[in-house]
């Protein structure tokens, strides 16, 4: 009888499943999906700014969001936290939605609050941001086969 128990508890033990990789998709936040990708703008005006910059591009890192333009020499980023004057921008970044097709940020400033959303199917990304003022813009931007270094270097 102990050995029968002995072999059940082993076969149970053996049976179970600790790596959890079936649920790791369903876990991913969009940062983590999107790590190193980098989309292209296909609507945005030709004087882009920061706003809808040609190419931007994702990491789960500090600097989170990176983008580059043709108006735009060289290579900018986006982080969480105050930007303390970074390039200009006074602004606090805050991201609010981080789920595996969304990304979400605002930036507070003394006049009101910008709002950046991300919305993405794998292929297409769309960027919707609400100005302080209300007024809204939309872009779309397509996936590439370019890394984060290559629109930064």
């Amino acid at each position: 009888m102990k050995k029968l128990l002995l072999l059940s508890f082993l076969f149970i033990f053996a049976c179970s499943n600790d790596d959890d990789t079936s649920n790791d998709n369903s876990e991913q936040t969009f940062l983590q999906k999107y790590e190193n990708a980098v989309f292209e703008c296909q609507n945005c005006p030709v004087q882009s700014d920061y706003s809808s910059p040609d190419y931007i591009g994702f990491t789960p890192s500090d600097n989170f969001l990176y983008y580059n333009g043709k108006v735009l020499i060289g290579c900018y980023y986006i982080y969480e936290g105050n930007l303390d004057g970074s390039d200009d921008d006074w602004g606090v970044v805050a991201i609010t939605n981080n789920t595996i097709n969304n990304l979400s940020y605002t930036k507070t400033y003394s006049n009101g609050v910008e709002r950046f959303s991300y919305d993405t199917n794998g292929t297409s990304l769309n960027l919707d941001i609400e100005w302080p003022d209300g007024e809204t813009a939309s872009f779309l931007y397509i996936s590439t086969e370019l890394t984060v270094n290559d629109i930064c270097n």
